[in-house]
């Protein structure tokens, strides 16, 4: 939260010097405009870069543009879907509900710091806006400035075309524009995955990365999602000396009278030998917390899933194999998992060949560029999808009605992330 009042303040010291300084040093004159809640930042510098790039290779861009319709409307239908579904969760099992849209800002997303927040949403930004930059430069479009926007406290982008010109474009040409920026996003967090798996080498054995008593962040919102985790722990073992002991810590093996002992080399092994356990059997766990060995006793509570199953009372896992992240399902899990503070990239799993704090913002980049490029596919104005949306209608019906029919979906879209919006919001409450 102190994150979160850092950036705050840092955008109300921005407003204030800027409001101070608008008149006495002529802002105006330098690109910089202020209506109510917005800042404005219009400038032609990165222009010419645009122009350059985009004419030096005109059919590709063009035929990135042709695949960008296509990979966007197939998200725009996927994240349409998904807010649906995820409404009917909270509205049918609102307590298990898991958390939903939030702003992506310090302090309000786990783990993201200042640092990595502003790196990653520049280099966003700049992704996005150049794509849209270069299918309109490489499709003859205008480009009449370039810049950067506050608003309230939220930063972006633009890229700003000739506003007529562009309604008179044909569809064709417009889809491949709005398409564009977020389809990028989407293509480089699969770029910036792929240069952070390169740096990380998975640790052998299985390792705990979390306790069932709200040690962590991520484990109070497993807890919320699938409710509190029922038995307990020995009364020999306190959650505090867990928290202290066990996290990070490599699980040796595990032994119980009516199975013996089996060493842990593999998750497969762990939930193997738990599924042969249940409630109230007392087993003996051997890690190995980088201090030398320890032996303790848990007794098993019941699992959440089987009532009949033991549970131990810690969150195990191994370091996923790199073939996993070329399953999209996979990689999207792995990104909300880190939207929900959960340890996806950790050195708990994970030794690295550069300092951490690279691991952090090449994590965010691949996190906030695949985010930011799926939300702005959702078909409302004023995301990209709406505007992409609206250009397909107009190629079967009138541009008035392509108008129409993408302003109600807009006000429909709205709704729906409201509703998404809620559960985020009482908890915080």
């Amino acid at each position: 939260m102190l994150d979160l009042l850092i950036f705050l303040a840092a955008i109300g010291v921005l407003w204030l010097v800027v409001g101070l300084s608008y008149r006495r040093y002529k802002l105006k004159e330098r690109g910089v405009i202020l209506y109510p809640g917005v800042m404005m930042w219009r400038t032609t510098k990165g222009l010419g870069v645009i122009d350059k790039t985009a004419s030096k290779h005109r059919r590709f861009w063009n035929s990135y543009g042709n695949v960008a319709i296509a990979v966007g409307l197939f998200f725009m239908i996927f994240m349409f879907v998904n807010v649906i579904l995820n409404i009917i969760f909270i509205l049918m099992q609102p307590a298990n509900a898991p958390p939903g849209a939030t702003f992506v800002l310090p302090g309000l997303i786990p783990g993201l710091g200042i640092t990595a927040w502003l790196i990653s949403v520049g280099v966003v930004l700049v992704i996005h806006e150049f794509s849209h930059g270069l299918l309109l430069r490489s499709q003859g479009l205008k480009t009449k400035f370039t810049g950067a926007m506050i608003f309230l406290f939220i930063p972006g982008a633009f890229v700003e075309p000739d506003e007529k010109e562009l309604k008179k474009a044909p569809s064709t040409k417009k889809m491949r524009m709005f398409a564009a920026g977020p389809v990028s996003n989407i293509v480089f967090a699969f770029i910036f995955l792929f240069i952070l798996l390169a740096f990380l080498v998975p640790k052998p054995g299985v390792y705990v990365y979390g306790v069932a008593d709200n040690y962590s962040l991520d484990n109070y919102i497993r807890d919320n999602m699938f409710g509190n985790i029922p038995g307990g722990l020995g009364d020999n073992l306190t959650a505090s000396y867990i928290s202290e002991n066990l996290l990070g810590a490599r699980i040796l093996s595990l032994s119980i009278a009516t199975i013996g002992t089996t060493p842990i080399d593999t998750i497969d092994r762990f939930d193997n030998f738990m599924s042969q356990t249940k409630p109230g059997d007392n087993v003996t766990v051997v890690i190995d917390n980088g201090t030398g060995q320890k032996t303790f006793t848990l007794t098993l509570g019941k699992d959440i899933d089987n009532e009949n199953m033991g549970m131990i009372g810690v969150y195990s896992r191994s370091a996923p194999s790199n073939w996993n992240f070329l399953n999209p399902l996979f990689v999207l899990g792995s990104a909300f998992g880190v939207f929900l503070g959960a340890p996806v990239f950790s050195p708990l799993v994970y030794n690295a060949v550069v300092p951490w704090a690279v691991i952090d913002i090449l994590k965010w980049l691949f996190v906030l560029n695949l985010g930011v490029g799926m939300f702005n596919l959702l078909p409302a104005k004023p995301l990209d999808g709406g505007y992409l949306f609206e250009s397909l209608l107009g190629r079967r019906i009138s541009k008035e009605g392509a108008r129409k029919a993408a302003k109600v979906c807009s006000y429909l879209v709205l709704i729906l992330i409201l509703m998404n919006i809620i559960p985020s919001l009482l908890r915080r409450l």
